[in-house]
């Protein structure tokens, strides 16, 4: 009976001892995941920075060529005032 017990105590003592290391492994696997994931953050904000300064460099530039064809098109209407202009004084002329 008591052969039993000392074996039984042995078995679960070995079991303990393997779900430690078990355990420890784990353990040291989560803290690698956790890295991992806090670069992936890191990356994740950059990029999201970069997306956000894009975003605001595109707005820019299409203000800018809002503001641009806004300049040409009054160029346009003037040039073409100059043109008739300069037809009705070429009339004048014959």
């Amino acid at each position: 009976m008591c052969a039993v017990k000392e074996r039984e105590n042995a078995d679960t003592d070995n079991r303990i001892k393997a779900t430690d290391y078990d355990l420890f492994k784990l353990q040291e696997r989560a803290s690698e995941l956790s890295k991992v994931a806090e670069m992936r953050e890191i990356d994740l904000r950059r990029t999201t920075e970069q997306y956000d300064a894009t975003y605001l460099d595109l707005h820019r530039a299409r203000d800018e060529q809002a503001r641009l064809q806004d300049e040409q098109q009054q160029l346009a209407r003037a040039l073409d005032l100059k043109h008739a202009e300069k037809h009705d004084l070429s009339k004048r002329l014959e």
